[in-house]
């Protein structure tokens, strides 16, 4: 098997890294139309219901024509590329500069750093093909080893109770 190797210029590393900096930077759309531009929102699959009074009963036509034509699950892919520790080493160097920078806390850099562990696909020595219940069991590892830091339970607390985000 010969090794692959990217390129700061490669696409596939552009678009990871664009991603990585949209979630870690919990960049939001302002419309569910720009929702389509940062691929939050896919083309063809999800349907944007202007009128607020409209939403559920909409949501609630689709659910129903879904259950009508049979939908069944999908079976979960065993396919899912990710680029392991080239990409891993990107991020963390990443996220040592912004907050050697100060552009973030020493709180932020550990969240993304697992956000970057998660997306790179862990630490595999080089791109492979994983399945989709791996990724799920690593970002819940993540997520729950995240839950067990008081700066993180002091940043959901602020965020139910003021609906704005604490920097931390």
């Amino acid at each position: 098997m010969q090794a692959i190797f990217f390129n700061k210029n490669d696409v596939e590393l552009n678009v990871l890294q664009e991603h990585f900096l949209t979630i870690g930077m919990a960049k939001v759309s302002t419309s569910a139309y720009e929702a389509f531009d940062l691929d939050i929102l896919q083309k063809g699959k999800d349907i944007v219901v202007v009128n607020k009074d409209r939403q559920i009963a909409t949501a609630k036509a689709v659910a129903r024509s879904m259950a009508d034509q049979g939908y069944t699950q999908p079976v979960q892919r065993k396919d899912v590329r990710v680029l392991g520790k080239q990409a891993l080493g990107m991020f963390l160097v990443g996220t040592d500069q912004m907050q050697a920078g100060k552009y973030i806390s020493e709180h932020d850099r550990k969240i993304a750093n697992k956000l970057a562990y998660v997306m790179a696909g862990g630490d595999l020595s080089e791109p492979s093909y994983v399945s989709e219940q791996y990724l799920l069991d690593i970002e819940r590892e993540a997520f729950l080893s995240l839950c067990t830091e008081r700066k993180t339970l002091e940043r959901i607390e602020h965020m139910l109770k003021t609906g704005k985000p604490l920097r931390n």
